[in-house]
């Protein structure tokens, strides 16, 4: 700040020296022109040099800024970006755990689904097969009883009729017996 106060004084004093020097010798060749047209000349091409240095430092400046900013932005989208990106690859991973969740769950359901039904098919079958063999055995039984029961009605008239045939052959004895007594 001091360094700019300093040459603005310098300069202004110099343009003074300057003005008052060219309007004394503004009938001069330019060969014969005073030190103060010459300091005058210095001081404006320093001025005009000054100028330009601070606009090339500003716009310098200003770039670097422009370009400072851009840079901040392009990294602050691309950091959303890869944020935005995980987090949907985090939902799609979620998701697809979830829909393999469900579909093993389903597998496991259906599984279990399918193993009752061949089990109670199984079962059916099974308890199928003991009525027709209790069916079986107890049709077989009854037959066995029946045919004991016709075996001992056969035996017990057998038994009957041979009694009965012995008792009227008796009889018919005890007759012929008593007949020729």
């Amino acid at each position: 700040m001091m360094k700019r106060v300093a040459f603005a004084g310098f300069a202004v004093l110099s343009l003074a020296i300057a003005a008052k020097d060219v309007r004394a010798q503004s009938a001069v060749p330019a060969d014969q022109q005073s030190f103060g047209s010459s300091l005058l000349s210095g001081v404006r091409q320093a001025g005009q040099n000054a100028v330009n240095q601070s606009i090339t430092n500003t716009r310098s400046n200003l770039e670097n800024r422009a370009s400072s900013y851009n840079q901040n932005i392009s990294d602050r989208e691309k950091a959303l970006s890869d944020k935005v990106n995980g987090y949907r690859d985090s939902v799609s991973n979620r998701e697809k755990a979830l829909s393999d969740r469900v579909n093993n769950a389903q597998n496991s359901v259906n599984d279990k689904v399918n193993s009752y039904r061949d089990g109670i098919t199984e079962r059916e079958k099974a308890l199928t097969d003991r009525a027709t063999n209790a069916r079986n055995n107890v049709n077989n039984d009854l037959q066995g009883y029946r045919d004991d029961v016709n075996n001992r009605r056969q035996n017990l008239n057998d038994s009957y009729n041979a009694k009965k045939s012995q008792l009227k052959a008796t009889r018919d004895a005890t007759k012929s017996l008593l007949g020729n007594w």
